[in-house]
């Protein structure tokens, strides 16, 4: 589904499964997920939450709706840090995600995972990673560069709020073995 109305129309609309996003001006639906990126994405919530617990000062999110800036954009998993929990009335958050995490699905144009990337980091987000389960590569975004890591043993970088977070492509990877 694509389309061009303005931002305040668009959050209007009611949710919907797979999630809408609004991204340079247009409705952009999100593929449903096949099953291997579903249990990267589920282990990966797992693995970072179960770290986050002893520490609370941040904690990762499930398609967390993030809008701000003239975009409403829905990443695979959204880790925010303490001071940008919602409050409890509100389930909407109005500014990027801290560290942004997306699957990327052979369904979905790479041109707009990266725009969601760029628009991310232009507006704060101090981390973000594009798994591609297909290639076995992860992309990393830092405010000014990309570094991808394809080797098993390659430890991932993560925000500083999140620095004791040790996981390696292999680890990730290796979710996909039942």
């Amino acid at each position: 589904m694509t389309g061009e109305v303005g931002l305040e129309k668009f959050l209007q609309l009611p949710e919907t499964q797979p999630p809408l996003e609004y991204l340079e001006r247009e409705i952009i639906q999100k593929p449903i997920p096949s099953f291997p990126e579903v249990v990267v994405r589920h282990k990966l919530l797992t693995k970072l939450n179960g770290i986050a617990s002893s520490d609370s000062s941040w904690k990762a999110f499930l398609e967390l709706r993030c809008t701000f800036n003239d975009y409403s954009l829905v990443p695979d998993i959204v880790v925010l840090t303490r001071e940008h929990f919602p409050a409890e009335d509100n389930s909407r958050i109005f500014f990027p995600p801290d560290w942004s995490i997306d699957v990327f699905s052979p369904e979905q144009s790479q041109t707009i995972i990266l725009k969601k990337v760029i628009r991310c980091l232009e507006a704060g987000t101090q981390l973000a990673w594009v798994i591609d389960i297909e290639e076995k590569t992860v992309f990393v975004y830092f405010p000014q560069r990309v570094v991808f890591f394809d080797r098993q043993e390659d430890l991932l970088p993560t925000p500083p709020f999140a620095s004791h977070v040790s996981l390696t492509g292999g680890e990730i990877f290796s979710w996909l073995h039942f």
